[in-house]
């Protein structure tokens, strides 16, 4: 049985009782972390140019674009909402690597509104997606970078289309597709996944565009769409995953391993191993954030007797990282300096992260060039030690020291892990509770759904019910709720 045959009918036979409970009860923090970004993303530029071309473009009025109520086709739907999860780049992180939830998540809800199916049936096609693309990202580990005579060396080619393809078996779950019209629907979606436009963005240009590495929006559309259409009788390449001419030499993988892309199918749940962000900013600055944060909660420390903030370790190679006066909200998420800013001053994490005039205040501003980034041995040692390592070859341990310097003294704290990793990985003390990603939850939600008493009721109101989706007998009633008062 070949690669891709395999994974399609682990898709299809799978079924919700097939599903321990504990990924259950992780698929439903994955949804409602998820829809929460989604309405974070909402009020912005980005968020709002998504939605207008949407009813511009109409269509078949069926699936609900969140916060607005608007109804438009499922594959337009699934486009908006996940493009809006990934905007404040607060959205999940699977080990440390990618964004896979907003794809798998919106593409069958869009569907699954429109069909009227279960909670069960939505919570089933979001872990099966999320197993196929976190598997087809195993087989192929870190992309972006490679290490020739022990240093890392940037790949010219890499990508993240492979996402499409998990959308596509998320939505084939909920359409009922049997393994042969699944394989199709691979190939489809694979043949629609976006250009692998990784290392262009880590070029770093000066104003970093709404696109950032990936339109996670596209990743949706080209699931729904390689799922419909194979649903009507279109048809692909049925083996898109197999052999040295498969998918992943389209998607910039230097290699596959076949054997990992399948292993213990049902058994390990590649869900459990997604770590949930507590600042709306790239992953890569969580280390050093969480490092901040333990010692300002140790710290009696006033910010106006900070002189200098250091930042040995992490991500500091690549320029976006240090840019100390970001102009775009993309350079904001990337910037360690920015985010620093934003933790000292107690700027509360979400939507207010990228307003304009939280952006340009002089006082942070000024604060930004006391933050200083410097590489390390240590960590670079882990890191070329984790990519070239036992599969699948991500990073887990990112080595960071910070150094906050005083008029009072110096304070230091070292972390390996960020909070928001799980336990499946990394120490229990730096996975977020269910409390915590539901306060996270209202903070996003009050963005669009308001501050009101029926608003908090409405917000309240959603986090029951997804904590209880299983009981859950039509997903419209959750749509709905999702739309603005």
């Amino acid at each position: 049985m070949g690669t891709t045959e395999h994974l399609c009918n682990f898709v299809a036979k799978t079924t919700f009782d097939d599903i321990p409970s504990a990924v259950v009860h992780e698929a439903k923090r994955l949804i409602l972390d998820t829809l929460g970004c989604a309405l974070g993303g909402y009020s912005t530029d980005r968020g709002q140019i998504g939605i207008k071309v949407a009813k511009e473009l109409g269509g078949n009025p069926k699936s609900s674009i969140v916060g607005c109520g608007i109804k438009t086709s499922p594959p337009n739907a699934a486009y908006v909402n996940s493009s809006m999860g990934n905007i404040l780049d607060y959205d999940e992180t699977y080990l440390n690597l990618g964004h896979y939830a907003c794809p798998v998540v919106f593409s069958a809800l869009s569907v699954g509104e429109e069909l009227k199916c279960s909670g069960r049936d939505f919570i089933t096609a979001v872990v099966i997606g999320y197993d196929v693309t976190a598997r087809i990202a195993n087989s192929t580990g870190y992309l972006s970078s490679r290490v020739e005579r022990g240093k890392l060396v940037r790949r010219p080619v890499s990508g993240l289309s492979y996402q499409t393809v998990g959308a596509a078996a998320s939505v084939g779950k909920t359409l009922g597709l049997g393994a042969e019209q699944l394989a199709h629907a691979f190939g489809l979606a694979a043949h629609f996944g976006p250009s692998p436009t990784l290392a262009k963005w880590t070029s770093y240009p000066k104003s970093l565009p709404m696109i950032k590495y990936g339109d996670s929006g596209w990743l949706a559309l080209g699931g729904v769409m390689a799922s419909l259409l194979t649903q009507g009788g279109y048809t692909a390449y049925p083996s898109i995953l197999d052999g040295d001419d498969g998918f992943w030499r389209m998607y910039g993988g230097a290699e596959c391993d076949f054997d990992i892309m399948c292993r213990k199918l049902g058994q390990e749940w590649w869900i459990l191993h997604a770590s949930y962000k507590p600042w709306p900013s790239c992953r890569y600055t969580h280390h050093a954030l969480t490092a901040l944060t333990k010692i300002l909660d140790k710290e009696a420390i006033r910010r106006e007797k900070i002189s200098k903030i250091a930042v040995k370790g992490g991500m500091t190679w690549l320029p976006m990282f240090s840019d100390q006066d970001p102009k775009t909200i993309q350079n904001a998420q990337f910037s360690l300096p920015y985010a620093v800013s934003m933790v000292v001053f107690d700027i509360k994490p979400g939507p207010l992260w990228c307003h304009p005039e939280v952006m340009n205040n002089p006082e942070f501003k000024a604060f930004r060039k006391k933050v200083i980034l410097e590489s390390d041995p240590e960590f670079i040692d882990a890191f070329i030690e984790q990519i070239t390592g036992t599969p699948p070859k991500f990073i887990k341990r990112v080595p960071v020291t910070v150094t906050v310097i005083t008029e009072d003294g110096e304070f230091s704290e070292s972390v390996e892990y960020a909070t928001g990793d799980p336990d499946s990985w990394a120490p229990r003390e730096f996975a977020i509770t269910d409390e915590g990603l539901a306060k996270k939850f209202k903070i996003n939600a009050t963005n669009v759904l308001g501050c009101s008493s029926s608003g908090k009721d409405r917000i309240d109101e959603i986090v029951r019910v997804v904590n209880r989706l299983e009981e859950v007998s039509n997903l419209a009633d959750l749509a709905e709720l999702l739309s603005a008062l």
